[in-house]
């Protein structure tokens, strides 16, 4: 009988991540610095950002050195459509880093609050680490900030 439930709950993971996968993001929240109320950005370009495929990070740009630590950081919530429901299913911290000229993303550590949701979706390499934003993508998250500094 155990082995009826293992398989039926077995088959149910297959066949539910996969799906989930695919499921788009809904939304982009932005809270942090300078911001009373979160900011929600559904416009194409902020939602284009796919969780599980992570084209939010400039992967040909590799890892970037930790941004100065005065700069603002923000943090940025996916939130994907699961059926009749939106869910935050991922988490990163961004920095406008002007010397750099770009947007920075930091992969939340093992340590950060945020780990937990992250890895439950998806685990990413280099947890902790800092990387370079897609270009489209991190210009359009930093143009609905308070101020780049």
């Amino acid at each position: 009988m155990a082995t009826k439930w293992l398989s039926a709950l077995l088959l149910l993971l297959f066949v539910a991540l996969p799906a989930a996968a695919k499921a788009p993001t809904a939304k982009v929240t932005v809270t942090g610095p300078g911001i009373d109320k979160p900011i929600e950005l559904t416009q194409r370009e902020a939602i284009a950002a796919n969780v599980w495929s992570g084209n939010f990070i400039d992967e040909k740009a590799g890892q970037a050195r930790a941004p100065a630590a005065e700069l603002p950081r923000y943090t940025v919530q996916f939130h994907v459509q699961l059926d009749d429901e939106v869910r935050m299913m991922y988490v990163v911290y961004y920095v406008w880093d002007s010397a750099a000229g770009r947007a920075l993303l930091q992969v939340p550590d093992v340590s950060d609050k945020w780990y937990q949701l992250n890895v439950s979706t998806i685990s990413r390499c280099c947890h902790g680490k800092w990387f370079y934003a897609s270009r489209p993508w991190g210009e359009t998250i930093g143009a609905a900030l308070p101020a780049k500094t």
